[in-house]
């Protein structure tokens, strides 16, 4: 999962707790954590590792 795909559901109206289960293997932590770009230009969340480019 990327972080556009974690903007993209709370600008649709998702909240954090709708995410979290959904996407079990996510924490909030995960969803919080402040984004950074990859060499390929896609965002990535820096720390667990659990958020990728597609």
């Amino acid at each position: 999962m990327t972080v556009r795909d974690v903007l993209e559901y709370l600008a649709s109206g998702m909240s954090i707790e709708d995410i979290l289960a959904d996407f079990p293997d996510l924490t909030e932590e995960d969803i919080r954590m402040p984004g950074v770009r990859d060499g390929s230009g896609a965002a990535v969340v820096v720390g667990s590792g659990r958020m990728k480019p597609p």
